[in-house]
């Protein structure tokens, strides 16, 4: 009998062991020439074969006897072999378990039987994927930007050459993607000059935050559990721009990403207001009280520093007025305050003031003789306020006269002769100077114009030495004076 079956398989694999040789005939074999001898009947054609078990390690299988059977049992002696070459299977490991940040890559390292082809699949779906170990067992790949947390599986390693071993393998590796910390910045848009605000600043919590102000050198701020954090600006008088530039998280890895975004922080000019006006009027008259300051402003005041607040809203150009009352006594309007209205209602307290005096109304009496003989002259006198302008008619006629008093509030004036009665009519007066302060008068002076008295002397015509009577004829009741001879008393 002859052996055959000598051949080479992958580990775990098994093969045919086939005899050849007397038919009907029992050939004694061994398997690596130990053990008891194992019996093998060829069949009448003198063919017989086995199935090995898996072979875990090269197997030598040794013909030790042949015998035919029956009588006589013939018999001899063997020699011959089948060597079962078993070849290991090739192995490989995947290493590289790591975590990365969001768009970052890495590197999975397989190591294994040298030149061994090693199958894997990402994420336990798709296509297997090859990789050859070099000639030192290794071999590595560099994932692709990751943007959600890989599983790399391995799947089988082959061997190639005349055994072509392989084996499904196990083993994973999972890189696990971090995102990447974000971060927004907020604050208010508009304050009021001279105040502060709070920017605030959320996002992945712990993270660290790169901003500067106005493009000067940046600063860091920590967020918190919650993902906030904040600054105060500051009281602010010009606009400032608060830029967020980056974010990072702390650890390993250390992720960050460059930002962009800003907040701009306009500053609102703080309102003002003057007031202006008349200083001086004239009792009972009205003026108007200005206001210029920032166009739509409202300006509060008071008058006399006392009552409830009055308020006044500046037009587009910034200007505002109203007219006051009839003043009779000195009056003070005093600015309080002033405010923007809208949103942020900037205001400021402001100090300012107009005094309006009041100037009294001029006024005068007029006075004279009441009674004169006709042909004389009288004086009309004045008495009034001090240097004003009194205005007069006469017999309230013609044209109004006029005359100034002194600064002793005195004038007078002589008229001329008169030959009838005349009236002296007040019709005004007025101060002069700023303001020119008048008004109308009432009065009047009526001087009463009596006849000059006249008369007559008659006498008779006598004998000397006797006595005759004069007569005297005139004005009633008069006294007529009279001389004798043009002579004496």
């Amino acid at each position: 009998a002859t052996i055959s079956g000598t051949t080479t398989i992958c580990s775990g694999g098994t093969t045919t062991i086939s005899f050849t040789g007397t038919p009907n005939a029992t050939v004694n074999y061994q398997i690596n020439a130990s053990g008891a001898n194992i019996p093998i009947t060829l069949d009448a054609s003198g063919n017989a074969s086995f199935t090995t078990g898996a072979l875990t390690a090269t197997t030598t299988y040794d013909l030790v006897r042949i015998d035919t059977g029956g009588i006589p049992n013939c018999g001899q002696t063997l020699s011959g072999n089948a060597v079962v070459t078993v070849s290991s299977l090739p192995t490989a490991s995947i290493s590289g378990s790591t975590t990365i940040c969001d768009g970052d890559t890495a590197t999975i390292s397989f190591t294994g039987t040298p030149n061994a082809t090693v199958e894997y699949q990402i994420n336990a779906s798709g296509a297997n994927i090859q990789i050859v170990l070099d000639a030192t067992g290794n071999g590595s790949i560099t994932t692709g930007a990751l943007s959600a947390t890989t599983t790399y599986d391995l799947v089988s390693a082959a061997i190639g050459g005349a055994t072509g071993c392989s084996q499904n393998i196990t083993g994973s590796v999972t890189v696990t993607v971090n995102p990447l910390p974000s971060a927004t910045i907020s604050g208010t848009t508009t304050i009021c000059s001279g105040t502060g605000t709070t920017i605030t600043f959320t996002g992945t919590p712990g993270a660290t935050v790169t901003y500067n102000i106005d493009a000067t050198p940046s600063a860091t701020i920590l967020l918190d559990a919650t993902g906030t954090a904040s600054i105060s600006t500051g009281n602010l008088t010009t606009d400032t721009t608060y830029n967020i530039l980056q974010v990072a998280t702390l650890g390993t890895p250390n992720c960050s990403q460059t930002l962009s975004g800003s907040v701009l922080i306009s500053v609102k000019a703080l309102p003002t207001a003057t007031i202006s006006g008349a200083t001086t009027v004239c009792n009972g008259d009205t003026t108007t009280i200005s206001f210029a300051g920032t166009p739509n402003a409202t300006v509060n005041y008071l008058i006399n520093n006392a009552g409830a607040t009055q308020s006044i809203l500046l037009d587009a150009a910034g200007n505002g007025s109203f007219v006051t009352s009839a003043l009779t006594s000195l009056t003070t309007y005093d600015l309080v305050s002033v405010e923007t209205g809208g949103t942020p209602n900037c205001s400021q307290t402001l100090s300012g003031s107009v005094t309006v005096d009041v100037k009294a109304l001029p006024t005068a009496t007029i006075s004279g003789a009441t009674t004169i003989c006709s042909g004389d002259t009288t004086t009309i006198s004045f008495t009034g306020t001090p240097n004003a302008t009194v205005n007069y008619l006469i017999n309230n006629t013609g044209v109004t006269q006029s005359i100034t008093l002194d600064g002793t509030g005195t004038g007078s004036f002589i008229t001329t002769a008169l030959t009838s009665a005349t009236t002296y009519d007040l019709v005004s007066i007025s101060s002069g100077g700023t303001p020119n302060c008048s008004q109308a008068l009432t009065g009047s002076v009526l001087v009463n114009v009596s006849a000059l008295p006249t008369a007559s002397v008659s006498g008779d015509t006598i004998c000397s030495g006797g006595a005759a009577t004069v007569n005297f004829t005139g004005t009633p009741n008069a006294t007529v004076t009279y001389l004798i001879n043009n002579t004496g008393v």
